[in-house]
């Protein structure tokens, strides 16, 4: 009968742990559905970023033919926290980059020869977007936040 006891206690606590939202420690995710648009038009193929202002993990995602995007935080479309952000919109030439892979030695010509890595973009997107310290398309995401439109013009102006 002890070992009744001691499994129904320990039941009990783990059943409190889980419903307190104890276990991975991961804040809460929200899943809006985002869409980026350039002078009005959809944007497919752009990398989304989304950097919290007050620290903590990034959420990223990207478009598809519409423009709309989903967003990873620590599994493939789980969502995003609560907070502040500064989004970040990328695209990449449909050419093969120069920039190093994972794992590569950055110094290596690789397939396109030595070729610097601050060419000018030819994505069409404002280069304005690209980093988090230039960018100022703002997202605050709460409980409510249902989509993010990220609206950029091509003379970098909000």
């Amino acid at each position: 009968m002890g070992l009744n006891r001691f499994l129904w206690a320990f039941f009990l606590v783990c059943g409190f742990a889980g419903a307190a939202g104890c276990g991975d420690g991961r804040p809460k995710l929200y899943t809006p559905v985002g869409v980026v648009r350039l002078d009005g038009k959809a944007v497919a193929g752009a990398s989304v970023t989304l950097f919290p202002k007050a620290g903590g993990r990034t959420a990223s995602g990207v478009t598809d033919g519409t423009g709309s995007f989903t967003l990873s935080t620590y599994a493939p479309h789980d969502g995003i926290a609560a907070g502040s952000y500064i989004a970040v919109v990328t695209k990449e030439d449909s050419e093969k980059s120069s920039a190093a892979e994972p794992g590569e030695d950055s110094s290596s010509p690789g397939l396109m020869g030595a070729m610097p890595r601050d060419m000018p973009s030819r994505s069409g997107l404002p280069k304005k977007y690209g980093t988090s310290q230039t960018s100022d398309l703002e997202v605050e995401v709460d409980g409510k936040l249902a989509e993010i439109m990220l609206d950029l013009k091509s003379d970098g102006a909000r």
